[in-house]
């Protein structure tokens, strides 16, 4: 059975085929359903488990756990349990997880981020600014931050991990092959987008303006605005000039 809301109204918790809502809808209970898709403001008091798509656009609040095999969210969600994506997770706006967040595909996060658990993905493409008090384990991280107010996880583990500065960072230079040229004062007045409270290990590490006290790698590149505590390699170390490592460790 179909169930759709438009303009305002509530539902009761159930089985369900495919839920719409359009204005603002609350649902009493945990919903189970193929696919649900809300614009406006949505609101449910139970958890939410979409066989196929969940999408929401404006305001999402469920106070349960969230899982689907693909969640597109746009706008402002917030998850009081966790959230899981089957196949892909695409969140742009604000996203708040209460507990983990994972993909076990690919996890797509522009605007901000905040997870109260840790974040599980294949793939992990973060822009802006995220805040994850766990760890943050993937095969592939890459991560473009904002310099305005630096991110923050507990730690980072996986196969090849990027973090460079966004977009809204001030380089003073020119893009040459992917790469930017600048002056070195400029380099010097990046600060610090990404502290892990922990450490970053991997196999191919590519940092710029990460502050942490230990960083594992086989190939690592410490690149400007750096901050770190021990760096421990087994193959190529390349530490720019401006960036700061305390300790360098070969472990070959």
């Amino acid at each position: 059975m179909d169930m759709r809301i438009s303009g305002s109204g509530s539902i009761s918790g159930g089985v369900y085929d495919n839920v719409r809502v359009s204005g603002s809808g609350n649902c009493q209970g945990d919903i189970k359903c193929k696919s649900f898709h809300g614009s406006g403001a949505t609101h449910c008091r139970g958890s939410l488990e979409c066989e196929q798509d969940l999408h929401i656009s404006g305001s999402g609040h469920i106070d349960g756990d969230v899982k689907a095999n693909e969640i597109h969210c746009s706008g402002s969600l917030h998850a009081g349990g966790g959230l899981e994506a089957t196949v892909e997770l695409h969140a742009s706006g604000s996203c708040h997880v209460e507990k983990d967040c994972i993909s076990h595909g690919t996890l797509h996060a522009s605007g901000s981020l905040s997870v109260e658990g840790g974040i599980e993905a294949e793939k992990a493409v973060v822009s802006g600014k995220l805040l994850c008090k766990g760890l943050l384990n993937a095969e592939q991280v890459e991560m473009k931050l904002e310099s305005r107010n630096p991110s923050k996880v507990g730690a980072i583990g996986g196969s090849q991990i990027i973090v460079e500065y966004g977009n809204d960072t001030h380089r003073g230079g020119v893009r040459i092959f992917g790469l930017w040229i600048g002056s070195a004062k400029a380099a010097q007045e990046k600060g610090i987008i990404l502290k892990v409270a922990e450490s970053i290990e991997g196999d191919v590490l590519n940092l710029e303006g990460v502050e942490t006290p230990l960083v594992v790698g086989k190939d690592v590149r410490i690149g400007d605005g750096c901050r770190i505590g021990t760096v421990r390699y087994s193959g190529i170390l390349e530490v720019s000039e401006n960036a700061v490592v305390e300790n360098k460790e070969f472990i070959g």
